[in-house]
C-alpha cells in the first residue's frame, strides 16, 4: 500500500511540474509560477509594472516573459511567458476538509520541492491584506517555507485546487482556490494594473434623514481630504454615499469592496443624497491605493 501510495505522489509530482516555472532571478527574490494556457503565467509580487520584463525558468531553460497585469489588492500578477506550454487542470470542486494533496514549487531554477499535506480548513469569506474579497480559502497543515508562495495545490486527480499565497496572520499555508485565482486573472487580462481605489474620505454608516428607493441606510461623509479624488470631484462634508459603482453601501465593508479591483484612471459612478432626500451622481477619477 505504501509502494502504491509513493508512486501515486511521484505522479502527480511530475505531473505538476508540467504546469509550474520558476519567477524571477538574481536580486529579485526567485518564486513558483502556475502555467494557466495560452503562454500565460500566474505568481505573487509585492509590485510590479506592466510591460515589465521577468525571467522565467521553464526547468532549466530561460524566457523572457512580461507583465500583463499586477494586481495590488491579492498580490497576483500576470505574465505573458511566450514558449511556455501546457496549463494547470483546475479542480471543478473545493477539495473536503481531510483529503490528501501535494504542493509542488520551483524555487530555484530547474530546481523542484513537494510537500504532502491535507486540507486543514476550507473556510468562506475572507479578505486579503491588499483589500481584496475571497469567496472561499483553503488552508494545508504544512508550514510555510521560503520559495512556496504560487506554488501549485493538486488533488489525487491531478488538478489544481488552488495556489499558495503569502498571509501575515496565518503560519498555516494558506491557498486561493483555482477558481479565485482564475477570476483575478480574467481582470488583469486587459492589460491593465488593477487594486483598490482610494477616495479621500471619512464616513460612517448611519440610517439616511430621508431614505429613498431602495435604500435606508448609507454613509454620512464626515471628512474629505485636500487634493484627494474625492475632493476633485466635488463630494462634500454632510452628504451622504449610498452606492458606489454597482455596490449599495450601507456600511465601510461594502464600500471596500466596492472600491478592490478597479483600474487607475476609471471613471467610477458614486451616487450621494442630501439631508432632505435628493440624490445626484458624481464621477469620480480612480486614483489606486499606493
Amino acid at each position: 500500500m505504501l509502494a502504491d501510495l509513493s508512486n501515486e505522489i511521484e505522479a502527480l509530482v511530475a505531473d505538476a511540474r508540467k504546469v509550474i516555472v520558476t519567477v524571477g532571478a538574481g536580486k529579485a527574490t526567485p518564486r513558483t509560477g502556475v502555467v494557466i494556457g495560452s503562454g500565460e503565467v500566474l505568481t505573487v509580487a509585492m509590485a510590479a509594472d506592466v510591460g515589465e520584463k521577468v525571467p522565467v525558468h521553464v526547468g532549466e531553460k530561460e524566457l523572457e516573459a512580461s507583465v500583463l497585469g499586477f494586481d495590488a489588492s491579492s498580490g497576483l500578477a500576470l505574465l505573458s511567458a511566450p514558449g511556455v506550454d501546457d496549463a494547470a487542470r483546475p479542480a471543478g470542486d473545493l477539495p473536503k476538509v481531510g483529503a490528501l494533496t501535494v504542493t509542488v514549487a520551483a524555487p530555484l531554477p530547474g530546481d523542484y520541492e513537494a510537500r504532502l499535506s491535507l486540507i486543514r480548513c476550507v473556510g468562506g469569506e475572507t479578505r486579503l491584506r491588499g483589500g481584496r474579497r475571497l469567496g472561499s480559502y483553503l488552508q494545508t497543515d504544512s508550514a510555510r517555507f521560503r520559495g512556496f508562495n504560487a506554488s501549485v495545490v493538486m488533488n489525487h486527480a491531478g488538478e489544481a485546487v488552488g495556489i499558495t499565497m503569502p498571509v501575515h496572520r496565518r503560519e498555516e499555508a494558506f491557498v486561493m482556490p483555482m477558481a479565485e485565482a482564475l477570476r483575478i486573472a480574467d481582470e488583469l487580462r486587459s492589460g491593465d494594473s488593477v487594486g483598490t481605489g482610494y477616495l479621500g474620505i471619512q464616513t460612517t454608516p448611519v440610517a439616511l434623514p430621508t431614505p429613498i428607493e431602495g435604500a435606508e441606510r448609507g454613509l454620512l461623509i464626515t471628512g474629505v481630504e485636500d487634493e484627494s479624488p474625492a475632493k476633485k470631484a466635488g463630494l462634500s462634508i454632510g452628504t451622504f454615499v449610498v452606492m458606489v459603482g454597482d455596490t449599495m453601501t450601507p456600511t465601510v465593508e461594502e464600500l471596500y469592496d466596492a472600491l478592490v479591483g478597479l483600474h487607475a484612471g476609471q471613471d467610477l459612478e458614486v451616487m450621494t443624497v442630501s439631508s432632505e432626500g435628493e440624490g445626484s451622481v458624481v464621477h469620480v477619477e480612480v486614483v489606486l491605493r499606493s
